[in-house]
């Protein structure tokens, strides 16, 4: 854990420092005012400190919840093994009374022949039926010996059965838990990288088209059927930059299922969401709409989209994964990104 620490706080100050580098000035060729400086860069730190205490914070409360799950195991184990001591001392119990009891009948059976030879021909008949009524009784003796000794067995078996099975169940959880763990970890470090190689996940759009962008959504404004231009900004600005990016990014899971981000790199927002029809297709549905090329809900994604410019958004897969486990993934990654309170997952 120590180890994970250091290499985070290292990652951080590393990205710290690029972050520092890229707001920087250039000289008089810099676009950017001092002011807008100075706000990317607190925005920045606060965005990374936020990053390291929110996977520090849930590290921890991980690590608690191993650990309960360990005292009980613990717990668990403490209690076979007492039941099992438990059961071992009956079974001893059992065993010596078993040779206390067959003992006292040998002595009867000794006594009982003393007096036969007194009485030889008066209790033979006598002597005959004792015997077999001690036999009787004897082999009931070993017989409920056994039954008791069977029963026991089984209750042990039994009871380390149950103990294997709750034993698996909590180590898996344990596992569970530490695998959450990593993927916090390895999902801080793309992040990082992402940060790092905008473009490569963006739809890089050059100044001049930015201009002629934003000159023919003017002309847009005044249509009655704007959708027609704005289908033509997608087809000439938009969608070949698209087709690009997706093969960067998705490469030969175009058509794979799972979790996806979409990220604001102006403010950093974030959208978490699934698809089962496959990323390429819906990261198209979300672009065409984030330019009004298609219709489709009024949310706040679409309308920073429209208004930030398209090429302001990254996308990024998070994890691929079944169909029925989707819903689970997409909460987990919402809750680590905070995208529900500040992202476009919010229903404010």
């Amino acid at each position: 854990m120590i180890i994970i620490c250091i290499i985070l706080t290292v990652l951080l100050i590393v990205a710290a420092i690029f972050i520092v580098y890229l707001v920087k000035p250039l000289g008089n060729k810099s676009i950017y005012s001092d002011s807008f400086q100075r706000n990317l860069k607190e925005i920045s730190q606060k965005f990374i400190l936020e990053k390291e205490n929110q996977v520090k914070i849930q590290t921890q409360e991980i690590e608690k919840e191993i650990s309960k799950i360990e005292i009980v195991l613990r717990e668990k184990k403490n209690s076979y093994f007492n039941n099992q001591d438990i059961w071992n001392q009956k079974l001893q119990e059992l065993e010596i009374d078993y040779q206390k009891r067959k003992e006292e009948i040998g002595q009867s059976i000794q006594a009982f022949s003393q007096n036969i030879k007194d009485k030889e021909q008066e209790i033979q008949k006598n002597f005959l039926n004792k015997k077999e009524e001690i036999n009787n009784s004897l082999r009931e003796l070993n017989e409920n010996y056994k039954k008791e000794v069977s029963n026991y067995n089984e209750l042990i078996a039994a009871a380390q059965v149950e103990y294997e099975n709750e034993s698996l169940k909590l180590n898996e959880q344990i596992e569970e838990k530490r695998r959450e763990v990593n993927t916090l970890i390895e999902q801080f470090k793309k992040d990082e990288e992402l940060r790092k190689e905008t473009d490569f996940y963006r739809i890089p759009i050059s100044n001049f088209d930015k201009a002629d962008i934003e000159k023919l959504k003017g002309v847009a404004a005044q249509l009655n059927k704007p959708v027609v231009l704005y289908k033509y900004i997608w087809e000439t600005y938009y969608k070949r930059g698209f087709d690009a990016m997706i093969g960067r990014v998705l490469g030969d899971d175009k058509n794979s299922i799972g979790i996806y981000k979409i990220t604001n790199i102006k403010n950093q927002m974030t959208y978490i969401g699934q698809t089962k029809a496959g990323f390429k297709t819906r990261w198209r549905t979300h672009a065409r709409r984030g330019v009004k090329a298609e219709e489709g809900s009024a949310n706040r994604l679409y309308q920073d989209m429209f208004e930030n410019g398209l090429e302001n958004y990254t996308f990024q897969v998070l994890e691929k994964c079944n169909a029925d486990k989707l819903n689970e993934r997409e909460k987990f990654y919402i809750s680590y990104y905070q995208s529900d309170k500040f992202g476009y997952n919010s229903k404010t």
